[in-house]
């Protein structure tokens, strides 16, 4: 039985020992608790410290599962340092099967670092940061995408060249995803503002559509494994695996609500200017275009027909350099 604790007592833990614990978020209506439950396996020594979290969104299955799937496969002796897991940081939105939380309608990945007074979600951000990111060297966070859509996986870095850009890069290229972007975020993402507090990170997507895949979920597991390899926290993996594409990206709009119709393929490549669907009104009657507002790589395509002004249609990736070192 995992104790409920307001404090993560990360350096407490003893060497080559796991321990569980339920990490108060805020009181909820009925005045029970909503805790986030949270896993570290404590090898040899306390650093390096990486955190794993998944379930920020509540909708996104895949990453949740590999890190309960982590959690039993990777054991104390096989570490050096702390591996912190976060299987499920948004409890309330996973038990909605929703992206925002349900008390609230925030979404937590838009609100960090949090407030100690705020809404429900904001406490439960403030907490999530102080007790986990902040308690770590290294935040990685498991998304899949919008359940309105599909993807190719990738995963994301911090556009900025200083060392937290470029500790962000090198573990991003050594963890074997096949697409970095290298990305500005909005305001309130839990790993621009890890960034911010001086703690590199990464956010990946793999998995859509709401759905449960498993084989998703080896994925993220085999890059959370050469993760722990590129910072010294488990035994190097085999040299391998070809270099990753490097990337911008940009997001394609609906500027009308309406019917959608995609007429781009998922890993399509489009020139400027090339549409990538049409809106109609519920008589059929079109009344917009999305065009690509640049050429590239089509890696996200939204499925559903309902759109409203300002969901994502497609994200197109465009070649960009890597980072300077």
């Amino acid at each position: 039985m995992s104790a409920l604790v307001d404090h993560l007592p990360v350096h407490e833990i003893p060497d080559g020992t796991r321990a569980s614990f339920d990490l108060f978020g805020y009181e909820s209506a009925d005045g029970g608790p909503c805790a986030i439950p949270v896993h570290v396996i404590a090898g040899r020594g306390s650093h390096p410290r990486l955190a794993a979290i998944a379930g920020v969104h509540g909708d996104e299955p895949d990453g949740m599962l590999a890190l309960l799937d982590a959690e039993r496969r990777i054991g104390p002796s096989d570490l050096r340092g702390r591996l912190i897991l976060v299987p499920f940081a948004h409890p309330s939105a996973f038990a909605a099967g929703q992206r925002r939380s349900p008390v609230d309608g925030l979404d937590l990945n838009r609100v960090f670092p949090g407030s100690e007074i705020g809404t429900p979600t904001e406490r439960l951000a403030h907490r999530l940061f102080r007790e986990v990111v902040l308690q770590s060297e290294f935040v990685f966070t498991l998304h899949s995408w919008l359940a309105a859509g599909t993807l190719l996986p990738f995963v994301e870095t911090p556009d900025r060249q200083d060392a937290i850009g470029a500790a962000s890069f090198a573990a991003a290229k050594a963890s074997c995803f096949t697409r970095i972007r290298l990305t500005t975020w909005p305001a309130g993402l839990l790993v621009r503002a890890a960034n911010e507090a001086g703690v590199p990170g990464m956010e990946a997507e793999i998995g859509d559509a709401g759905a449960s895949r498993p084989a998703n979920q080896r994925a993220y597991l085999r890059h959370l494994q050469a993760l722990l390899a590129h910072l010294g926290m488990r035994a190097p993996l085999p040299a391998g695996g070809p270099e990753p594409g490097i990337f911008h990206g940009q997001h394609a709009r609906a500027d009308h609500a309406g019917v959608l119709r995609v007429v781009v393929s998922l890993g399509a490549t489009v020139s400027e200017g090339d549409a990538l669907g049409s809106i109609s009104d519920l008589r059929g009657r079109e009344i917009g275009v999305i065009r690509a507002e640049t050429a590239g790589l089509v890696v996200t395509r939204r499925s559903y027909a309902s759109v409203a002004v300002g969901d994502i249609v497609a994200t197109i990736f465009t070649e960009a350099p890597g980072p300077k070192r």
